[in-house]
């Protein structure tokens, strides 16, 4: 508008200011992923990078590892473009899984993460381990995740209620061994966690029993081994608010019949920890054995809403 009827938009100048950008810094760790047995000790290295002119001093932290397990940065501050050593430390009651950490680098306002794997893995003798996920309605694993209390990656992916043939089982190092695995179930499932790779996708899909059904599972051709093998038995249902007991019972040639009740407790579904149950309530048993081949039976024992079932998500055969 203009009130002489006139409508004018003059331009005088212009000048051009360069903003200058915020100092900043970023960090990054290696190895992305560590593995040690319960008791050991481990290192990563993290290293800073400043942008933008940052000159400032760093605060490190760490976040998310595993109960009695212990991280120290040395130095505990480090100015940009310097390292600092992270030392993780775990002791024999360190919980075995595989735990995401963030570690933090803080100056001032200023704050940045990186991450970082640790696997806590429960220690086997001189062999290679052989781990079957039994996918029921979840998805496969592909060969490079890694899950279980033993975390071991190429995982045989069992599908379906029932095994047409005899599956030939690949061990950790993903080569063919002898072993084979058959197995029968009522019906498959899954639990309603989040699907996503390592131990959450092996702990979503499961074998089910019926109410009244026994699942089985047969495993044959193992390779001799001289001081035996521990049997992993992995079992998280969707069972709500019930609470359910599962019945777990190895048998076959060689070996002493044994039974081991896992109790499925209500509105409990796995969030990233194992928990051994013993005639008690947790998310997997263990069995010890000495043979080359063993059947697992798995029965719905007592059940707080009359449905007893005993899911079977996965197993790993470990030597001693």
């Amino acid at each position: 508008t203009a009130s002489d009827g006139f409508p004018r938009a003059p331009i005088n100048g212009i000048q051009i200011v360069p903003i200058n950008p915020t100092p900043n810094f970023t960090m990054s760790a290696t190895p992305g992923t560590q593995t040690l047995n319960p008791g050991g000790k481990t290192t990563y290295t993290v290293n800073t990078s400043a942008t933008n002119g940052f000159t400032g001093s760093i605060t490190l932290s760490v976040s998310g590892l595993p109960a009695n397990t212990t991280g120290a940065f040395s130095p505990a501050s480090v100015t940009a473009g310097s390292s600092s050593t992270l030392t993780v430390t775990t002791t024999s009651s360190t919980p075995t899984g595989s735990f995401p950490l963030t570690i933090t680098g803080e100056s001032g306002s200023l704050s940045n993460t990186t991450t970082a794997v640790l696997n806590v893995s429960a220690a086997g003798g001189s062999g290679n381990p052989i781990s079957i996920d039994f996918i029921g309605e979840d998805v496969a694993m592909v060969s490079t995740e890694v899950a279980g209390v033993v975390v071991e990656p190429n995982w045989n992916d069992a599908t379906g209620v029932s095994s047409a043939s005899p599956l030939t089982l690949l061990d950790s190092t993903g080569a063919a061994t002898t072993a084979t695995v058959t197995w029968n179930s009522a019906d498959i499932w899954e639990t309603p966690i989040t699907d996503q790779p390592g131990n959450a996708r092996m702990m979503k899909g499961y074998l089910d029993t019926g109410s009244n059904t026994t699942t089985t599972v047969t495993v044959a051709g193992l390779p001799t081994h001289a001081a035996g093998y521990k049997v992993y038995v992995y079992a998280d249902g969707d069972n709500g608010s019930a609470s359910r007991t599962g019945i777990y019972t190895i048998s076959g040639t060689g070996i002493t019949t044994t039974t081991i009740n896992l109790i499925d407790a209500a509105n409990t579904n796995f969030s990233g920890t194992f928990t051994q149950a013993n005639n008690s309530a947790g998310n997997y048993v263990v069995f010890t054995i000495n043979a080359t081949g063993f059947t697992l039976s798995a029965t719905g024992g007592t059940a707080s809403d009359g449905f007893p079932r005993a899911p079977v998500n996965g197993i790993q055969i470990v030597p001693q």
